[in-house]
């Protein structure tokens, strides 16, 4: 969440607007009435308080596309404008693209994925709902580390599992670096859950079986190959069978309280600190 004034409008200039004190929640929005709505593929909102939402130009028509849901356009060359919902009366999420500088809000992830059109679904890093974030992972996604102003970062997805012993011990991976839960980068073409089962053979020589996922969360970070943006997401798992050979890293159990000192980032030590069940 940022301090920010949002300012934008439409295409042909008779509806202009402006919003003041916090903007959030940027996301690129799957589902088949904003699709319908837009007449786009995806749709790019953020959300902003709805008392610090004014229209300082012309009047938009408003539309409702269901029930619960209101949506504004501009009557002349319509530009979609803004989205409320019935449930969350005290915010309105605006059209990234038609504010004035969208390049200010870049999204944070993907929603309503199972909705998206299959040409779409492409892997860009972010991290993807299928539905939204809360009916996905029943948490909003959580923020670890600090973003370097002026710094380029590469963005990383990357999937991991906490594992936990009857003794009460959590599954680590031991490397170089230091202290990590089992897991790592999703390539190209792997889902979270395929790519997080390859790692876990490669690292552990296990097979792993996946229960579900229990949060997201984004680490910014800094490494030997530069800045790195990662955006996690942790299964409750356990391990399928006995070691096959010898993995590439050294597994390691630990206490709770010692994993969360040990962990490099500080995602992991909090994805071991959420409910089991």
């Amino acid at each position: 969440m940022s301090e920010s004034i949002l300012e934008g409008g439409c295409l042909c200039g008779a509806v202009r607007y402006r919003a003041s004190r916090e903007v959030s929640a940027p996301t690129l929005c799957h589902c088949a009435t904003c699709r319908r709505a837009s007449g786009a593929p995806v749709v790019a909102w953020i959300t902003v308080p709805d008392q610090s939402f004014v229209f300082t130009r012309g009047k938009a028509v408003e539309f409702h596309s269901s029930d619960a849901v209101t949506r504004t356009f501009c009557g002349a060359c319509g530009t979609p404008l803004t989205y409320r919902h019935a449930k969350t009366p005290s915010e309105i999420d605006v059209t990234v693209a038609s504010a004035d500088d969208p390049g200010l809000y870049a999204p944070r992830d993907h929603i309503w994925t199972s909705q998206g059109i299959g040409w779409m679904q492409g892997d860009d890093g972010r991290p993807r709902h299928r539905e939204t974030r809360e009916r996905s992972h029943g948490a909003a996604i959580q923020m670890f580390g600090e973003r370097v102003v002026g710094r380029a970062y590469t963005v990383r997805r990357a999937a991991y599992a906490v594992i936990w012993s009857d003794e009460g011990s959590v599954a680590t991976v031991k490397t170089r670096r230091g202290h990590f839960l089992p897991g790592g980068g999703i390539e190209r073409g792997e889902s979270d859950e395929s790519g997080l089962v390859r790692e876990v053979r490669e690292e552990c020589a296990r097979e792993i079986a996946l229960a579900r996922c229990i949060g997201e969360a984004v680490q910014w970070f800094r490494a030997s190959r530069g800045f790195f943006e990662g955006h996690h997401v942790f299964f409750a798992g356990s391990f399928a069978s006995e070691p096959s050979g010898r993995g590439e890293h050294e597994l390691v159990w630990l206490e709770p309280a010692r994993a969360a000192d040990l962990l490099f980032h500080a995602s992991h030590a909090w994805a071991i600190g959420l409910p089991r069940a």
